[in-house]
């Protein structure tokens, strides 16, 4: 039987073949981003692999065996990992030294029991004007087997993004929709196959004929709703 962790990563590494979609993600917060940057559950890197030329970045996952990998994939000076819960205050503290100008957040939150105290922990380790990217997972209509299955607690909306990062007295810079069709795809397997994982030859799929497309329309035409929600908070 395999162990949690290795499952974990498993999933991570399916990932790792989306490289369309993962560059699209980091190109639409790419304007946000600073020099000294701090992931919240960087996994095996996967973001971290677009961010090699940037002063500092600093990886944090609550499970050990992806800072394990981490520092195996990265071999740089200027990248970090440590096994830390962005929700422990006393863990996260100890972090301030480092003087992050960007925390990146990406499809961590929903999985996050306390949301308030993890942001709170992320805003207190900024540098003042320093910035939060936040991507989150959106639409609670779409809740289903595989966001059971990934430990998600719950999905957003900005009406619901915005009531807990309002509590923060942050400046909002962007709050938008991204992946329109996504939506499609994860209501069906979702929703009416009740599947429990993501499918490899679907995220293949996905990723070299339908986020190619998306990312270039959506640049044109902003979408109204998507499967996932982007928002960018400064601190002040």
């Amino acid at each position: 039987m395999e162990h949690k962790e290795d499952i974990i990563i498993s999933d991570l590494e399916v990932m790792m073949h989306a490289r369309n979609y993962r560059q699209w993600i980091v190109n639409k917060v790419k304007p946000f981003i600073g020099n000294r940057i701090l992931e919240i559950g960087s996994g095996i890197g996967n973001n971290i692999e677009y961010l090699l030329d940037r002063e500092l970045v600093v990886g944090i996952d609550s499970h050990s065996e992806c800072e394990k990998y981490l520092c195996r994939r990265f071999k740089k000076s200027n990248i970090f990992a440590f096994t830390m819960d962005i929700a422990n205050t006393k863990d996260i503290t100890r972090l301030s030294e480092f003087k992050f100008d960007t925390i990146l957040c990406f499809n961590v939150l929903e999985h996050i029991e306390d949301e308030l105290i993890g942001l709170q922990n992320m805003k207190e380790i900024l540098v003042s004007n320093g910035s939060i990217i936040l991507i989150v997972p959106a639409f609670n209509f779409l809740y289903g087997g595989i966001d059971k299955a990934v430990g998600h607690k719950r999905r957003y909306t900005k009406k619901s993004l915005l009531k807990i990062t309002n509590l923060l007295d942050m400046k909002i810079q962007t709050l938008n929709f991204m992946n329109f069709f996504g939506i499609f795809g994860w209501f069906l397997n979702n929703k009416i196959l009740n599947r429990k994982a993501e499918s490899l030859p679907q995220i293949l799929f996905f990723d070299k004929y339908i986020a190619p497309f998306s990312e270039k329309l959506e640049r044109i035409f902003p979408p109204p709703i998507g499967l996932s929600l982007i928002g960018v908070f400064r601190k002040e």
